[in-house]
């Protein structure tokens, strides 16, 4: 094996700080492993017991959000605090047409999930919500109301 400058390396740790590192090994082997090269150079050499390794954190999931449609807005929640919301929104209505009437109804196939640092992902919740004109038409419906009702209380 070479290293960068074409020098013939054969210790396969020559550019690593084994010198500050723990390697642990079979219990029966730690004498032959302390009195071997490369082996002897690590900081520490102990045993599989069990007691000697540490630990893996525990990594806590993300709660799987919820979809709702709340004014014509999709709103996602999650019980987890301080998660980022990860959405694909696909919709199989939008297409090219030669008809020369095309209702205006699109379903909306929503899926997501909850994402934050250090945690694992939340599972993937899907959900299709369907707009109809009739549908649209009410919320148009509404938010015109609210601008007209909110202009005539400032009318008088």
């Amino acid at each position: 094996m070479k290293d960068y400058k074409g020098n013939d390396v054969t210790d396969a740790f020559k550019y690593s700080p084994i010198k500050s590192a723990t390697l642990y090994v079979p219990a029966a082997s730690v004498e032959a492993y302390k009195a071997v090269e490369p082996w002897k150079n690590f900081k520490e050499i102990k045993s599989l017991t069990g007691e000697d390794i540490p630990e893996e954190p525990e990594v806590k999931k993300c709660a799987t959000p919820t979809i709702a449609l709340i004014d014509g807005k999709l709103k996602f929640s999650c019980e987890t605090d301080g998660v980022e919301y990860v959405s694909e929104i696909t919709c199989s209505d939008a297409k090219k047409h030669y008809e020369t009437e095309i209702p205006l109804a699109c379903t909306y196939h929503v899926s997501v999930y909850a994402t934050k640092e250090g945690w694992e992902n939340s599972d993937v919740v899907t959900k299709d919500i369907e707009l109809s004109l009739p549908k649209l038409k009410s919320s148009i419906s509404l938010a015109f109301y609210k601008i007209v009702r909110s202009i005539s209380l400032f009318a008088f």
